[in-house]
């Protein structure tokens, strides 16, 4: 048995309202890109992923837009 820690933020690993609070969390997510750029979630992955024929700017601009959500979630990009 893990011996009991204090939490500062989040939500206790295995809890019953710990995937429905993250699925709330990250929803608005796929919203950020163009309809060129497409966004499959699983869990607590992301896939974004487009067919580039000719420039991939629109596909760094989904990526950009996802940065800047990051960063207004105060969520780190490593």
């Amino acid at each position: 048995m893990s011996s009991p820690r204090q939490l500062i933020s989040g939500v206790v690993q295995g809890s019953v309202l710990g995937p429905l609070l993250f699925l709330l969390y990250v929803d608005d997510v796929v919203k950020l890109f163009s309809s060129s750029a497409l966004c499959k979630l699983y869990a607590d992955d992301l896939k974004l992923y487009s067919i580039i024929q000719t420039s991939a700017s629109e596909l760094q601009s989904s990526l950009d837009a996802l940065v800047a959500w990051f960063d207004q979630c105060q969520l780190t990009t490593v």
